[in-house]
């Protein structure tokens, strides 16, 4: 994360007053930066990008499921959207085309803290940023997602969609049997 680094939210939560209003400054500072380089280049961005800062919001959604093509250059991520107690949350597909060079392999991972023993919030969203990588021979986007338990996914991409799901179906051996 360039901007929404981790240090700041744990800041943001320190006991002492001084610490976490400082922080909190500081990450009053990070979103206004972070807005003004994202005016720079949003335009540019594929269409499942523009669309996904245009409607949703991934702050504590769900990461569902990763997946990546074994030949091709793609990565899938499924998403729930936070849920409201009237109803689930929306899910969504977002699919990239990854920009896979010999310094950085598409998609990596991060981590900046010991892993949680708490595992309903693993794969919850807490921030996610787009930026613009410089010096590459086509236009090239990265996309970073921070986790609960301080785990950051990080996605180079030359192309993004956004899907809107109507349901995901995780058949079980029950259900299996069932259709048999």
């Amino acid at each position: 994360m360039r901007y929404f680094k981790p240090e700041i939210l744990v800041r943001s939560r320190s006991l002492d007053d001084d610490v976490a209003e400082a922080a909190a400054e500081e990450w009053e500072e990070a979103i206004a930066n972070y807005n003004a380089e994202l005016e720079s280049f949003r335009s540019k961005l594929p269409p499942g990008g523009r669309a996904l800062l245009a409607s949703r919001s991934l702050h504590d959604a769900r990461i569902l499921s990763i997946s990546e093509a074994r030949r091709k250059p793609r990565l899938s991520l499924l998403i729930q959207l936070e849920s409201r107690p009237t109803r689930p949350g929306e899910l969504l597909e977002l699919q990239y085309r990854l920009a896979r060079t010999s310094k950085h392999p598409g998609l990596s991972l991060l981590s900046y803290a010991e892993p949680e023993k708490e595992l309903d919030n693993k794969g919850r969203i807490q921030y996610d940023e787009f930026g613009k990588v410089a010096d590459e021979p086509v236009e090239v986007f990265s996309h970073s997602l921070l986790l609960q338990g301080g785990l950051e996914l990080q996605i180079r991409f030359t192309d993004m969609t956004m899907l809107a799901l109507q349901r995901v179906i995780l058949p079980s051996v029950e259900s299996h049997a069932a259709l048999v």
